[in-house]
């Protein structure tokens, strides 16, 4: 399901998913933010120009501060065993979200 079917069916709070990714910078699958939830489909299937329609609707005459970025690693755990996150490019660089997702398959293989 993309992007805004999740919210035009109320499954994502996009005001949310658009303050995680000015302030953290990214989410993963094992994040489980409020209003915020991905799995790795979900995560593969958000697009950059669907993001960019939703922030215009939603947030008016701003600049979109954001680029979504979808990465996965199964370093660090069982070979083949991807977990994803979702990154804005602007504000974190890929291996810094790379190395989050190495120690979030090493707590759960540990």
């Amino acid at each position: 399901m993309n992007l805004v079917t999740r919210v035009r069916k109320g499954e994502l709070s996009f005001e949310r998913f658009v303050e995680i990714m000015r302030n953290r910078g990214y989410i993963t699958e094992q994040s489980h933010e409020e209003g915020c939830n991905f799995g790795s489909s979900a995560m593969e299937a958000v697009h950059q120009d669907e993001f960019q329609v939703l922030f215009t609707f939603f947030f008016p005459g701003e600049d979109c501060d954001i680029e979504i970025k979808c990465a996965a690693t199964d370093d660090g755990g069982t070979p083949g065993a991807f977990i994803y996150a979702l990154y804005n490019s602007k504000a974190i660089d890929r291996e810094v979200v790379l190395g989050v997702l190495r120690t979030e398959n090493e707590k759960m293989h540990a």
